[in-house]
């Protein structure tokens, strides 16, 4: 199993950050025509359209909600089906917030799936999970 956990500190409250995170993946720059297909208080579906290297990627992300504490997102289609991906949220003050993202994702193959986890989280899920904090970083900062 591949596990890659990444961390940013952002100069807002944590109420502003988590409102922010909830429009995933309309603040993420690069994401074309993604769309939340549903949201609640407590749930999300999203659809996610993605290049890399040049090829397109789409897949569709369900998440539990908790304000101002977590989001589990776990994709339900796509190349990475099964990928869960967990944002904390941590009030540092009243103008601070960190926010932390745990990816886990597992490929099913008899041989190599350890180094194959390995290329893919490093080419793929790592470029992605640095994008989504960098974006949510710019975003908050507006």
């Amino acid at each position: 199993m591949f596990e890659l956990e990444k961390t940013t500190i952002l100069d807002r409250d944590i109420q502003t950050v988590f409102e922010i995170a909830e429009s995933y993946p309309l603040f993420v720059s690069g994401y074309r025509d993604s769309q939340i297909l549903n949201s609640t208080q407590f749930s999300q579906l999203v659809k996610i359209n993605k290049r890399f290297f040049g090829f397109p990627f789409s897949w569709v992300g369900r998440a539990e909600k908790e304000k101002n504490k977590v989001i589990k997102w776990t994709q339900t289609s796509g190349p990475l089906k099964g990928l869960k991906a967990t944002w904390l949220f941590q009030r540092i003050d009243e103008q601070m917030t960190r926010v932390k993202i745990v990816s886990q994702f597992e490929i099913k193959a008899l041989l190599l799936s350890g180094f194959l986890e390995t290329i893919v989280g490093c080419l793929f899920v790592k470029p992605t999970v640095e994008q989504i904090l960098e974006s949510l970083k710019i975003s908050s900062q507006n």
